[in-house]
C-alpha cells in the first residue's frame, strides 16, 4: 500500500471510529504498518499526530452535538472518550475557548474538519540555464502591505507607480529612452 492510500484509509477509520475507544496502534493495524512509521508518515503529510487528529475532531464532533442536540454534558463528554465532565471541559474550552455551556446558548465553535489528501506534483522539465556575466545593476526593495480584497487592483497601479519613480531614476541613459511597457 503506497503512502497516500495509507494516510486516506487511516483517516477513514478514525472518522469511522471517533465515538470508539481508539489508539495508534489499532489505526495502525488497519493499514498493515508499525505505529511509528504511520504516526511519522501521517504528522509529516498533515502536520498533527495521530492522537492531535483524533482530539481535535473529537471536539470538534462534540461542540457540534452540543449545538445541535438537546443531550447532556456528560452524555456527550463520555460519548467521546472522556471520563469525566471536569476533563472534557478543559479540553473543550483550550480548543474552542468557551465552555460546553456557552458553546450550546450560542457561543462560537472552532472549526475542525475531516482531512482531505491530494497530492499534486508539477514541473519535472529541467531548466536548461547559463550564467553570462552582466553589466553592474542595482537592486531596489520596497515595502507596502496591501488589504487582501483589493490587493489585485492596488497592486498594478502601486508597481506603475514604483517603476516611474525610482526604476527610470536607476537606469543607464540608453534604456530610459525605451518606453516602460516594453521593458517589461
Amino acid at each position: 500500500m503506497d503512502w497516500l492510500t495509507c494516510i486516506r484509509t487511516a483517516i477513514d477509520y478514525m472518522e469511522e471510529h471517533l465515538t470508539d475507544d481508539i489508539s495508534a496502534q489499532d489505526v495502525a493495524d488497519q493499514v498493515y504498518l508499525s505505529p511509528f512509521f504511520l504516526q511519522k508518515g501521517f504528522s509529516l503529510m498533515t502536520g498533527y499526530s495521530i492522537g492531535e487528529y483524533i482530539r481535535n475532531r473529537r471536539l470538534y464532533q462534540a461542540a457540534v452535538d452540543l449545538k445541535e442536540t438537546d443531550d447532556k454534558v456528560i452524555d456527550i463528554a463520555f460519548r467521546y472518550g472522556y471520563e469525566t465532565p471536569e476533563s472534557f471541559t478543559k479540553a473543550f474550552s483550550r480548543f474552542h475557548g468557551a465552555t460546553p455551556s456557552q458553546v450550546r446558548g450560542g457561543a462560537a465553535i472552532n472549526t475542525f474538519l475531516p482531512l482531505t489528501i491530494k497530492l499534486s506534483i508539477q514541473g519535472g522539465n529541467q531548466m536548461d540555464y547559463k550564467i553570462t556575466p552582466m553589466f553592474p545593476f542595482k537592486v531596489i526593495g520596497f515595502q507596502k502591505e496591501f488589504d487582501n480584497e483589493t490587493a489585485y487592483a492596488e497592486i498594478p497601479k502601486y508597481w506603475d507607480e514604483i517603476c516611474e519613480k525610482y526604476v527610470t531614476a536607476c537606469m543607464p541613459e540608453t534604456l530610459r529612452r525605451i518606453p516602460m511597457s516594453r521593458l517589461w
